[in-house]
């Protein structure tokens, strides 16, 4: 069975003093907490790694060789690259492969913001890289795949269990959409039971007036990790600054609901 810890995800981190402020937050916190990791995660697309221009996210994500800087040495961190392409597997080996260059030592993971990327691509990339974890994104239009071939989401997933270390479960994907709990918990129970080896998060709506709508999954779900993005931007914008008084309560309530539950 994998290795694996869990994480609180923070999207959209884009400067290293804002990982100081929301780690520092993290471990005064909890200071004893081993079972969590705080998942630092700056967004990318392809057209952001060749340089070349053309993206809406030019000006707010961060540039490759910036990826690096984003990332500091310390075991609390889980420093995760989140890449955004989900129309197409067009040069993806050789995006994982700059990513990877990019983040440095301290990156551990990239999690697949794409639709049933390329086994084979992954494969390749794995088995080069079997350090970095990856984590498949699942939203609306992966499970639209699935149920129109007539196929299971775990029969999908199966394809996919040696290469990958976690399955974030996301109908919203970065617009703010709050989880629908009950059905999160049907796919999480299916894919819990089929794969113990991988972990499972989950997203959707979630900030720092919203954290509550995780604690049900994350009561019955022991090691149930997060992930939020919009709501923790100022004024919901997600061409805006994060807000950094949101990111630290959005932390510490889900900090704090996990110690009160363990």
């Amino acid at each position: 069975m994998k290795k694996r810890f869990s994480f609180i995800g923070v999207t959209d981190v884009s400067d290293s003093r804002e990982v100081e402020e929301f780690l520092g937050t993290f471990k005064n916190f909890w200071p004893e907490n081993e079972v969590y990791k705080l998942q630092i995660g700056p967004m990318t697309n392809p057209l952001i790694i060749a340089g070349v221009g053309g993206s809406e996210w030019d000006d707010i994500w961060p540039k490759p060789e910036r990826l690096a800087e984003l990332f500091l040495s310390d075991e609390k961190l889980f420093n995760t690259v989140h890449y955004a392409n989900p129309n197409s597997n067009d040069n993806f080996l050789n995006d994982l492969l700059a990513i990877t260059y990019y983040g440095g030592e301290n990156l551990h993971g990239i999690q697949l913001d794409m639709v049933w990327p390329s086994i084979e691509v992954l494969r390749m990339y794995r088995e080069k890289n079997p350090h970095i974890k990856i984590i498949l994104q699942v939203g609306n239009d992966s499970l639209k795949q699935v149920f129109d071939k007539k196929e299971t989401l775990v029969d999908h997933l199966r394809l996919y269990e040696a290469l990958i270390d976690y399955v974030l479960l996301d109908m919203s994907m970065g617009r703010g959409i709050a989880m629908n709990p009950d059905l999160l918990a049907q796919h999480i129970s299916l894919i819990q039971d089929s794969f113990p080896g991988l972990g499972v998060a989950v997203a959707g709506g979630l900030g720092p007036d919203t954290a509550e709508l995780a604690y049900p999954l994350l009561e019955r779900f022991k090691g149930l990790s997060v992930d939020a993005q919009r709501k923790l931007h100022r004024d919901e914008d997600l061409r805006k600054p994060l807000d950094i008084g949101s990111v630290n309560m959005y932390i510490i309530k889900n900090l704090n609901f996990i110690l009160d539950n363990s």
